[in-house]
């Protein structure tokens, strides 16, 4: 291969992330042709009507491509691989001609998924080390996806050393800046956040980023961020996997707004936290204003569970804890029902720390016992 060939492939391996790669995989070996040829071809036009003739006749392969591709995959799904081959060329080649457009992709008709904290709560204790980080810190940051995707290791391992030697508390400030409106967030990481950061940065080497592709040099895509919500929910709502499709990251950003509105934090500070633009004077509003303390009345909310110390539950073992429980508090209801008459109802504060297994389970036999 010649130099310029080996170089536009290898810059087409920095900026791709692995689905990307696999698509031209699939393409090419619907074309029969390697990356190679495709690019060595190329780079082997002289003529300039060529060059238009090479432009309109991989626009048509492409075309073709997508239409053989809807007979296993929907119409969105089949669209973003042929764009993924289309990206492919312009990064190595050149943009390519379609003679006949692809159409636009179809809106989903299906109503906006609201996540609760017992479902982000059930996720976060079904993920493994980087699932369970990518998920707090997700909830906690409350960033486009595309600003999470890109966050560097060395912010979060300043504020996990000084929140771990004393010289700082939680919620622990830190500013970053946005990429849609160029300004910054001043994001607050509560203990629970540091905590899991604590144990993923010891756990996982990266790169420069704090999420990256494989551990390679290029930072976790937007389509992986997204795929792990899928992946989490999938594991914890096998009843309601259909409802995957209609999970995305963007939902955690209006999740995190949502709660801090309806806990009557000042509409400023929430568009300080999230990073969204203010028309006041920043300075003396944050001489009056303790963002922090704010944050504060959310922790129940962000904070999705401290159990980085154990080994990550499964589903079933999930599930069976919480099967303990509700038979527990079903055998107490059973015994002030039977006393007084009357059937009482049951709150658990959120703040509560809830039983251990062992103590439900003794909690549960002591019931039965009694109750007998």
């Amino acid at each position: 291969m010649s130099t310029v060939v080996n170089e536009r492939l290898d810059k087409w391996q920095k900026v791709s992330d692995s689905e990307q790669r696999g698509n031209v995989k699939k393409f090419c070996e619907w074309l029969n042709k390697s990356e190679e040829q495709i690019v060595s071809e190329f780079y082997s036009i002289e003529k300039a009507s060529m060059l238009e003739r090479w432009k309109r006749d991989y626009g048509d392969y492409i075309y073709q491509w997508y239409k053989m591709l809807l007979k296993d995959y929907k119409h969105n799904s089949a669209r973003s691989m042929a764009y993924d081959v289309a990206t492919f060329l312009r990064k190595t080649c050149s943009s390519v001609i379609f003679e006949t457009k692809i159409p636009k992709a179809v809106e989903s008709t299906l109503i906006e998924h609201e996540f609760t904290v017992e479902q982000l709560k059930r996720m976060f204790v079904s993920g493994d080390i980087e699932e369970r980080c990518i998920l707090q810190l997700g909830v906690n940051l409350m960033l486009r996806v595309e600003d999470f995707s890109t966050l560097l290791r060395e912010p979060f391992e300043k504020a996990v050393r000084e929140v771990k030697e004393g010289t700082a508390t939680t919620p622990y400030e830190i500013k970053l800046e946005t990429g849609k409106e160029k300004v910054v967030a001043y994001s607050q990481l509560t203990q629970n956040t540091v905590e899991v950061l604590d144990a993923y940065l010891k756990a996982k080497e990266t790169s420069k980023y704090l999420f990256s592709e494989n551990h390679r040099e290029h930072h976790i895509t937007e389509r992986q961020l997204n795929y792990c919500l899928k992946r989490l929910w999938e594991r914890t709502h096998p009843e309601a996997k259909k409802e995957a499709d209609n999970i995305h990251w963007h939902l955690l950003r209006k999740y995190g707004i949502t709660v801090m509105f309806n806990s009557n934090i000042d509409s400023v500070a929430i568009r300080l936290i999230v990073g969204k633009t203010v028309q006041i004077d920043l300075k003396t509003y944050l001489q009056k204003v303790n963002l922090s303390n704010e944050f504060v009345k959310v922790l129940a909310f962000i904070e999705l569970g401290n159990y980085i110390a154990v080994q990550p539950q499964t589903f079933e073992q999930a599930r069976a804890r919480e099967m303990l429980m509700i038979e527990a508090i079903k055998s107490l209801m059973d015994q002030v029902e039977k006393l007084t008459g009357t059937r009482p109802t049951v709150s658990i504060p959120l703040k509560q720390q809830l039983p251990s297994p062992k103590e439900l389970e003794e909690l549960l036999r002591n019931g039965n016992s009694n109750h007998s």
